[in-house]
């Protein structure tokens, strides 16, 4: 992973209640972290703001009103592979199989961290290592992120841009992102925006349905006021918000 910084990162049991492991990332101020088996001896997983916009739609859609209660009878776990039903994840005798963690190791190059979180779609990759061919007792050292691995190569790259031509083009010309297509021309990916006033739950199914970070939203005249992103349905575990929501009613 060459010269880039590395940050404290922590992992959650996946034993937890749900409850807790999202008041444990909203407290700590981070968007995901991976799950620990102690059965198992290692890594199985990343819990993340994906996560909590699938349960809060899944209970959504059992009653009115999400409870404290039914988030605490739900353990990380028993979530995951509620999550592989939900996604027909099966393996060859039909039963649930959750989705193989993805992951990298500190000596793998930007590249490949960055086509392995392109391909397999997932916000961050965890960093981990063992000194053991089996894999046995591994190590926690990081989670990658295109965002972090952008700013490595902006750093490194800081004061000689010119030795990567790239760097120095405009985005328009790329493009990075999702673009507006142009009059006469299709995009096989529009641009997802939303309102002011729209609800709640209508912009979490429309970051799942548009496999997106985040959404502009825009006024009546397609002005930018504002984003909201993935990683905001954590700020819910403040106060317990998420027990008194209606997700069509809060906007």
């Amino acid at each position: 992973m060459g010269e880039c910084k590395l940050l404290q990162v922590i992992a959650l049991d996946v034993n937890l209640p749900v409850k807790q492991a999202f008041h444990i990332l909203y407290e700590q101020g981070i968007p995901l972290a991976p799950l620990w088996d102690f059965g198992k001896g290692q890594f199985v997983g990343v819990l993340g703001p994906l996560d909590f916009i699938l349960i809060l739609r899944e209970l959504g859609t059992h009653g009115s009103n999400l409870t404290e209660e039914e988030l605490e009878t739900h353990t990380v776990a028993a979530w995951k592979e509620g999550k592989a039903h939900i996604s027909r994840q099966y393996d060859g005798i039909g039963r649930p199989y959750p989705r193989p963690l993805v992951q990298v190791g500190p000596y793998d190059n930007l590249k490949d961290v960055a086509l392995k979180i392109l391909q397999n779609k997932v916000a961050a990759v965890p960093v981990i290592y063992s000194s053991l061919q089996d894999g046995s007792y591994p190590q926690l050292l990081h989670l990658a992120s295109l965002s972090g691995i952008l700013k490595c190569i902006c750093r490194y790259f800081r004061h000689s841009s010119s030795s990567l031509p790239i760097l120095q083009q405009p985005i328009c010309s790329i493009p990075l992102g999702t673009w507006v297509p142009r009059i006469g021309e299709s995009s096989s990916k529009p641009l997802a925006t939303l309102r002011p006033h729209a609800s709640l739950g209508s912009a979490l199914s429309l970051l799942v349905q548009a496999g997106v970070s985040s959404i502009p939203v825009v006024d009546d005249n397609d002005s930018l006021i504002d984003i909201y992103s993935r990683s905001d349905i954590t700020a819910l575990a403040k106060d317990k918000a998420y027990a008194q929501i209606h997700l069509d009613d809060m906007t």
